[in-house]
């Protein structure tokens, strides 16, 4: 139950987290650029 009521804040962080590391990877890369 607890899991389950768990799951769509995680997925929702992780979009989050994926959204934040996308964006910092690609300024290092125009940066570095």
């Amino acid at each position: 139950m607890y899991y389950q009521a768990t799951v769509p804040s995680v997925l929702v962080r992780a979009r989050r987290w994926t959204r934040s590391l996308g964006l910092s990877s690609v300024i290092l890369v125009l940066g570095s650029g």
